[in-house]
Formats: C-alpha cells, sequence, structure tokens
C-alpha cells in the first residue's frame, strides 16, 4: 500500500512501518463492527445491539479510532506516492507510467475485494484517487498546501449547500412533502438493502451475496461525496503526505523530537476535544436528512480528526525512539511492511468468522469493546 513495490529493508524508514502497522491495527477496531454487522444496519436504527456497554463501545470506537487510523493510513498513502516518485527519478526512470501501473494492479485487486468480498474496500477508491495525485508532482509546494486544505473544505461547503437547499425547500409547503417523501423512499430502500445484506451474508451460498454487495456499493460509493471519510477529505490527507514527503518530515527524527513533545502538548487535548464534540453532533444528527447537526459533526470531524491523527503518529515515533531496542516494534514494523496482504487477509478471515459460509456470527455477537 506504500509504493505497491518492495523496497530494501536498507531503504525503508522503520517509524513508517511502525505507523502504517498501527494504522492497520486501528482500522481494524473500526471495520469489525462492519464486518459483524451488515453497514446499512450499523447506519440506521436497525443496529442490533443497543444495551449500554455496547453503546459506550461504540463512543469509544468512534472517539478514539474511527476515522484517525484510515486518516493515517491516507497520509501515509500519499507520503509512500512522494517515496516512490522520487525513488524512481533518482535511478532515471519515468516515475509517472510505473506509478500508473501499480494503480492498475490496485484497482483490480480492489474490484476483486469489493464486490466478491466486502463492501468496506478501500483499495479501489485509494486507486481512482491516487491517479489525482499525479497532477501534483510537479506543483510548488504552495500550491499543495493550498489544495490540502482546499479539498476538505470543498466537501464541507458542498454539505452546507446541500443542508441549505434542503432547509429552503422545506419552508415551501408543497416542496416540504415531497422532499418529506423523497427521504422517506431513501430511508426505506436503506432498510430493504440492510435487510437483503443480512440474509445474503447469514446464508452459506457465497454467491448470492455478490448482488446484494453491490448494491451495498452503490449507496457507499454515493457516502463518499458527503460522508466525513470523503473524496475531498481523503485528497486532502494524501497530500498532507505528499507535503511530509517533498519537505523531509521523517529525516532525522532524532533532532526533531524535542519540536514533536511540544506540539503533542497541544495538538492531543485539542484533537481529542474536537473528537468528542463531533461524536456528540454524530448522535443528534440525522442519517437521512442532512440538518446542521451532522454539518456540526463534519465540521469537528475535519479540524480534530487530522489533528488527533498526527497526535497518535508523534506519540508512536517518540515511544519508538524511547524504547527502541524493545523487540515489540517489529511486531508492527512487520505489518507494515506487509500492509496490502494483512488488509486483505483481514477481510478473508473475519468474513470467514461472521458469515454464513463460515462460523455465521453476523449480528450474533457485539463487536465494540
Amino acid at each position: 500500500m506504500n509504493s505497491l513495490t518492495p523496497v530494501s529493508s536498507s531503504d525503508r524508514i522503520l517509524e513508517l512501518d511502525i505507523l502504517r502497522g498501527f494504522a492497520l491495527f486501528g482500522i481494524l477496531m473500526v471495520n469489525i463492527q462492519y464486518f459483524g454487522i451488515p453497514f446499512l444496519k450499523v447506519l440506521t436504527d436497525m443496529h442490533p445491539f443497543t444495551d449500554t456497554a455496547s453503546m459506550i463501545g461504540r463512543a469509544f470506537v468512534v472517539i478514539v479510532f474511527e476515522g484517525k487510523f484510515i486518516t493515517l493510513f491516507s497520509f501515509l498513502f500519499g507520503l509512500g506516492f512522494w517515496i516512490f516518485i522520487s525513488r524512481a527519478r533518482d535511478k532515471g526512470k519515468k516515475a509517472g507510467p510505473l506509478f500508473l501501473r501499480r494503480l492498475l494492479i490496485l484497482t483490480c485487486m480492489g474490484a476483486i475485494h469489493a464486490t466478491l468480498f466486502w463492501a468496506g474496500d478501500i483499495l479501489l477508491i485509494y486507486a481512482l484517487l491516487g491517479l489525482f495525485l499525479m497532477v501534483f508532482i510537479n506543483r510548488k509546494t504552495g500550491t499543495i498546501k493550498v489544495w490540502m486544505f482546499l479539498f476538505p473544505t470543498i466537501q464541507f461547503v458542498l454539505f452546507l449547500l446541500l443542508v441549505f437547499m434542503v432547509h429552503m425547500g422545506m419552508q415551501v409547503p408543497e416542496a416540504r412533502e415531497q422532499i418529506l417523501q423523497s427521504f422517506q423512499e431513501s430511508q426505506t430502500m436503506f432498510e430493504e438493502v440492510a435487510l437483503s445484506t443480512y440474509t445474503a451474508y447469514r446464508s452459506s451460498n457465497w454467491a448470492a451475496m455478490i448482488p446484494v454487495r453491490l448494491s451495498e456499493l452503490n449507496i457507499i460509493y454515493y457516502g463518499f461525496l458527503f460522508s466525513s471519510i470523503g473524496i475531498f477529505y481523503l485528497l486532502g490527507i494524501f497530500l498532507a503526505g505528499v507535503l511530509a514527503g517533498r519537505n523531509g518530515w521523517f529525516s532525522q527524527l532524532d533532532q526533531k523530537l524535542p519540536a514533536i513533545k511540544k506540539k503533542l502538548v497541544w495538538l492531543l487535548p485539542y484533537g481529542m476535544a474536537c473528537s468528542v464534540i463531533h461524536y456528540f453532533f454524530y448522535e443528534k444528527a440525522d442519517l437521512i436528512i442532512p440538518d446542521l447537526y451532522m454539518a456540526g459533526y463534519l465540521f469537528f470531524f475535519f479540524i480534530g480528526t487530522p489533528a488527533l491523527t498526527a497526535s497518535y503518529g508523534m506519540l508512536l515515533i517518540l515511544a519508538y525512539h524511547h524504547w527502541k531496542d524493545s523487540a515489540f516494534w517489529s511486531y508492527p514494523g512487520s505489518a507494515g511492511r506487509m500492509s496490502l496482504t494483512i488488509y486483505l487477509t483481514q477481510t478473508l478471515i473475519f468474513t470467514t468468522i461472521f458469515y454464513g459460509y463460515g462460523l455465521g456470527l453476523l449480528s450474533k455477537v457485539a463487536v465494540v469493546p
């Protein structure tokens, strides 16, 4: 996932492998509930676990994990892109065609993963959005900084416009009825797809899962336009990774540890406070009809999640440099070097645990801490 090509041990930056390994763990902490419960059952009032312990567990996952580690993984994807381009140029090769070839491979793998195994695939999205990174290969640092902030801003503004249009339409009696009917139809459609996926995934017929998974993917990909982890947000995070690579953020880290400690003092509480706030906005938001609560959720997500993600990365870097001789780091480091393999293996293991062709535990056990 980092450069889509093997890198010799001497050329690797161990801190990046460690960050990537922890990112995989954090992503699994979020994804496991979507393995154990169909996506649309989690995102609607059909969620099967509403006891106090489950609700506390869900709150913990949303505040501490959700969005943070996919942000870290996306940042590392952008950084890996820059490393790949730089190394190709150093060897006198044309970086563009080589990277496009790897994106094509990733596209094929993502399409297979998404349609045949799990609708929560991110590989296909990464591959398609990776094409946009090619536009920024030779752009000035200032241009990259502008677009790094502009992309998430575009996503937030688009959602605000949607909220405004819905609000204005609701002020007109004739339009209000049509709008409510349209959203009710969407709610009904979500519930029907949720029930069909639930039925299909509990069966032992693997082939029967594919058509309903395609319906599920249709809704999920539509959500990438307006959800927190949307296409514009991911592009902004990709560019942050490109900027980090270009500016050498991960070179001579020993000398940067004091500065990291100073930033961490305020960055961690700020990011955590934003995460708590966006959780409470999310709990009050209407997941079908765009409203100001959802806008508030997106706002605090966009301004807080990158900060909390950076805090996690800083904590890991400080911990690694403090206990550098510990054998523990070999585990996340090894996982980071095999990130694509482990990401796909997670799907094979957990779909086998939860789906009908395996242990059939779908929606039968609570899948939050």
